[in-house]
Formats: structure tokens, C-alpha cells, sequence
């Protein structure tokens, strides 16, 4: 049976902040190209307080769903988040970043199948960010988190020596961690998600740090500007408004977890 967009985002949404939410609907009611005065923080918490999960969710349906009943039940659109993640991962985000369709190991109508594609979701937006870094960018992000990483284990050294001498990619990356590149990965997903959510970093990613990621990714503003760039240039016209709220929620969702 599928999972409903209710049942996947109402637990989420009631315990985002009000700045997040308040971006969330900007996006939805915008097509996907709000203002940029729309995006300042005062707007956004305004909005977030007065707008409630119900009017979120209506919102995104109403962008995936055809309107017509019968044919949502047919094509399987009929209230399925599953089916709207499944449907942008394969052909949607992985036209728009020129990588290879998805296969997946679980239905898209099981909690592991949504978990499993928003996770691909999280990769393609990190790689996307890390391919607009330089050299000395990357070097000071890994070095924000270069504590965690020894934690679990992870040549810092090594990931450094690779990033200074050219091969900092994702690809070469994941070939020199082999199965540890997701730590560092989820690391990375880790530090911006806080940044979105005005969590605030740990000790080690000091101010420095923070405003090497801020240049994209400083909170809502950031987050919003960043998006509204990369789907200017990728994203179908019918997919732009609900594209960067989709993302923008498998981002931040590991964060409450385990709340």
C-alpha cells in the first residue's frame, strides 16, 4: 500500500523551523523561482508561523498529481510520495544531472524505498555542490570535518593529499574510500543541513568554515538561491516548483531522525 504524502512529511514539517517551512511554500507557490526579497529571513519565519503542514502537502500534491482522479489512480500518482520520488529521481534529476537512471532495491511504496531515494537525492545535490568548490574550499570543508572522519576511521590525510594534487572529485574520492565514502558523504549532507536549519556547527568548523558554505548554502537564502540556479538550467518547467522542495526535505530529514 502506498505511503501518502501525509504520512511521509506531516511528522517532518511540525517539527522543522518556521524559516524552512516559510521556504517550502515560497518555492510551491512560486514555480519554483521565487523573489529574492521573498527569501530574506524575516519573510520566510513570517510565512513558516502562519502556514500550517496541511497547506504544504496540498501544495506539493497539487504539483505531482494530474487533477484528473482516475488517471492519478492509473498512473499510481494518486497521494504516493513514494511514486513522486520515484518518478524524479529517474526521470527528472537524473536527466538533469547526466547521470545513469536509478535502480532501486525497494518499492517506492515502502519506508526504506522513499529512505532509499531521497538518499540518492542528498548524493546528486552534494556532488552538484561539490563540484562548484575549489580546491582550497573543499580542503577547508574536509578539515571542518576532519574529526568526525578519523572518528570512523578515514585517512584525512589522504583525502587532503588528493583534493591538493587535483583529484578532489566525488568519483576519485569514492574509489580512494571505497566503502567509507559514504561517511564522508553523509558528513558533508551532515554540516549543510545544519547550516539550513540554523542548527549552528560543531566547535571544530569554526567561522571560516562557515562561510566558505554560507557562500551556497547559509541558510534558507543560500539554500534558495543555489536551487533556484541549478533548476534555471536542469529542471523541466513542471517539475521546478516541486524539485527544490522535494530536495530540500531529503537534505534536512536525517536530522530529526532519531528525534
Amino acid at each position: 500500500m502506498a505511503i501518502t504524502f501525509e504520512e511521509a512529511l506531516e511528522p517532518l514539517l511540525n517539527k522543522i523551523p518556521d524559516q524552512t517551512k516559510g521556504l517550502l511554500y515560497v518555492y510551491l507557490t512560486s514555480g519554483g523561482k521565487p523573489a529574492e526579497e521573498d527569501l530574506q529571513d524575516q519573510v520566510l519565519e513570517s510565512i513558516g508561523k502562519h502556514i500550517t503542514p496541511t497547506e504544504i502537502i496540498e501544495r506539493m500534491k497539487l504539483s505531482f498529481q494530474d487533477g484528473f482522479g482516475i488517471i492519478d489512480w492509473i498512473t499510481g500518482k494518486s497521494n504516493n510520495y513514494g511514486k513522486c520520488l520515484d518518478i524524479l529521481t529517474k526521470d527528472i534529476l537524473a536527466q538533469a544531472f547526466n547521470v545513469s537512471k536509478p535502480t532501486f532495491s525497494t518499492s517506492e511504496n515502502t519506508w526504506e524505498g522513499i529512505e532509499e531515494r531521497e538518499e540518492w537525492i542528498r548524493i546528486r545535490f552534494i556532488e552538484h555542490f561539490w563540484k562548484g568548490l575549489g580546491e582550497e574550499e573543499k580542503k577547508k570543508l574536509v578539515e571542518a570535518i576532519a574529526d568526525e572522519l578519523r572518528e570512523e576511521g578515514i585517512n584525512v590525510d589522504k583525502v587532503l593529499k588528493a583534493i591538493s594534487s587535483g583529484q578532489g572529485g566525488l568519483t576519485v574520492l569514492r574509489s580512494l574510500l571505497g566503502f567509507k565514502f559514504h561517511i564522508l558523504t553523509a558528513k558533508l549532507v551532515n554540516m549543510i543541513a545544519k547550516l539550513i536549519l540554523g542548527r549552528g556547527l560543531s566547535l571544530a568548523a569554526n567561522a571560516m568554515i562557515q562561510r566558505y558554505v554560507a557562500i551556497i548554502f547559509g541558510g534558507p537564502i543560500g539554500w534558495g538561491l543555489f536551487v533556484i540556479d541549478l533548476i534555471s538550467m536542469l529542471i523541466p518547467r513542471d517539475w521546478k516548483a516541486l524539485t527544490p522542495a522535494i530536495a530540500l526535505i531529503a537534505l534536512v530529514r536525517p536530522e530529526y531522525r532519531e528525534e
